[in-house]
C-alpha cells in the first residue's frame, strides 16, 4: 500500500527517514523527540503507523528474548536431571534448543529490516499480526 496524503503527495524524505529510524533499537526515543518537536505537524498517519509498528515490533522482540531465556533456563535445569543417564544426548538437546531460539529471534528481527526498507520507499510494511493490531487501534 502506497501512502498518499490529503493533497496527493507521498511523505517527504524527512518523514520517510524518521519513519525508518523508528524501527531501530533507539528509534522509539527519536520518534518521541520528533513528535515533541513537531507537535501537530508530526500527526501524519504514515509516521504514526511506522512509529507504532516499530515500537510494537521492538517490544515483541524483547518479550521473545526474555521468554526464550526463561524457557531455556528451565529446560536446561530439567535436562541436567537426566545428564547422568546420557550426557551426549542432553548436551545435543541443549545446543539444539539454544540455536532454535536464536533462529526464531533472528527471523523476527528481520521484520525490523523489512520495516526500514519499506519506510524508505514510502510504503506500509505489512508485518503479520502487528500491522493488523496497529490499524485496528487507529480506527
Amino acid at each position: 500500500m502506497v501512502y498518499k496524503s490529503s493533497h496527493g503527495q507521498g511523505p517527504d524524505i524527512v518523514e520517510k527517514a524518521l519513519s525508518a529510524v523508528c524501527y531501530l533499537p533507539m528509534g522509539f526515543f527519536i520518534g518521541i523527540a520528533y513528535i515533541l518537536l513537531r507537535g501537530k505537524h508530526s500527526e501524519s498517519y504514515y509516521f504514526r503507523f511506522n512509529f507504532y509498528q516499530g515500537t510494537l515490533t521492538q517490544f515483541c522482540i524483547a518479550v521473545l528474548n526474555m521468554g526464550s531465556g526463561l524457557v531455556l533456563n528451565t529446560l536446561d535445569s530439567l535436562l541436567n536431571l537426566f545428564a547422568a543417564l546420557s550426557p551426549t544426548v542432553v548436551s545435543t538437546l541443549h545446543t539444539g534448543l539454544f540455536w532454535f531460539a536464536q533462529l526464531i529471534l533472528a527471523a523476527v528481527s528481520l521484520f525490523l529490516v523489512y520495516g526500514i526498507i519499506w519506510s524508505f520507499r514510502g510504503k506500509y510494511a505489512e508485518i503479520p499480526y502487528i500491522s493488523n493490531a496497529i490499524r485496528h487501534n487507529f480506527r
